[in-house]
């Protein structure tokens, strides 16, 4: 949005905490965005609001610009499939329509009657169908990695909090890699530049395993790997898009984690099994993400019998990544444009 002009008048990872408890510590800093954000806004009486994800914050900033005789559209669906499912008959009173990223979202606020549109996902129309092998050795040959030699793919998460969790163990499984093939290598990827110093901190505990590690997006590491260990996120999703076995864990907090198991009902966290609806690939939570475990699902996607513990064969799991993505490719961006501007009075032109 930036990039296209838009005037930005504070950055939206402001908004980005996660889990049960850490949003509390943010509340006084995010009220006084919420604040100034509603102020602006009544001055400048937009014709539309589109509340991109984020709905603790864009919802409330919805509800109030609805009573001032705005149109209303949310980008992006809660969770409200996995918690807090009433969630949604508050939005019907003032959210004209929802647009999804995934097909079975729509059908929530359907049954509700509300209007709700599935968009699919960017990602999916960003990314190959069928990624090309040649692709694959180019980057590897950019990356300065020996493609004859198994890559694992190490992607910790794009919070400090994930990265502080979750880089130590991934680092303790490449110890434990590197015992069984000794010419591995991992490769990574630190999404913002803020996030060097923590990075830096934690690698230098680790001196012994040699990573990898690019300033940028993790669409290169997951290119160039045979396998990706990763944190659960959309960086699973792109795992997915990619066509890469990968092996998913996640931990946080004990307080979170103890309110997480009396409110959310899913039988999977990570995305792809979420969306086949069955378990394609390994995942680990909380006490089970152990080193130990996270060893053993990867060392099976890399060995001589390779398959995935718990998950679906490499051809199936192929052929199922690729429904996926087909289902999920849908010219998002356009087609949410086109219904942003069907809620005004313009020709719905993208």
């Amino acid at each position: 949005m930036r990039a296209e002009g838009c005037d930005i008048h504070w950055d939206a990872s402001e908004l980005s905490v996660m889990g049960l408890i850490d949003p509390i510590r943010h509340l006084p800093r995010l009220y006084c965005r919420f604040r100034s954000l509603i102020a602006f806004l009544k001055r400048h009486k937009p014709d539309v609001v589109v509340g991109i994800d984020a709905p603790d914050f864009t919802l409330r900033v919805e509800r109030v610009m609805k009573a001032q005789g705005c149109r209303i559209v949310h980008y992006v669906s809660p969770s409200v499939w996995a918690w807090r499912q009433g969630r949604v008959d508050s939005m019907k009173q003032f959210v004209d329509e929802v647009l999804t990223l995934f097909p079975f979202e729509t059908n929530i606020y359907t049954q509700k009657n509300m209007r709700a549109t599935c968009v699919g996902h960017p990602l999916a129309d960003r990314m190959p169908l069928h990624p090309v092998q040649a692709q694959r050795t180019n980057v590897r040959a950019s990356l300065g990695l020996q493609g004859a030699n198994p890559i694992v793919a190490l992607l910790p998460g794009s919070r400090v909090h994930e990265i502080e969790r979750h880089l130590p163990l991934y680092l303790d499984v490449a110890r434990q890699l590197m015992a069984v093939f000794p010419h591995i290598q991992f490769v990574s990827a630190i999404p913002a530049e803020s996030l060097k110093p923590v990075w830096s901190k934690i690698l230098q505990q680790y001196p012994e395993v040699p990573v990898k590690v690019e300033a940028a997006t993790a669409a290169s590491a997951l290119m160039a790997c045979d396998v990706a260990l990763l944190t659960s996120g959309t960086v699973t999703l792109e795992a997915l898009l990619a066509k890469r076995p990968m092996v998913i864990a996640y931990k946080m907090g004990r307080l979170t984690y103890w309110l997480a198991k009396k409110l959310v009902r899913i039988p999977y966290f990570g995305l792809p099994n979420l969306l086949a609806q069955k378990q394609l690939v390994p995942e680990f939570l909380q006490e089970a993400a152990t080193a130990d475990r996270l060893f053993q699902a990867v060392s099976l996607y890399l060995g001589t019998t390779v398959g995935a513990a718990d998950g679906a064969e490499p051809q199936a799991l192929h052929q199922a990544f690729e429904e996926i993505h087909r289902l999920l490719a849908r010219q998002g961006s356009a087609r949410a444009a086109e219904r942003v501007l069907s809620h005004i009075d313009m020709p719905a032109k993208v």
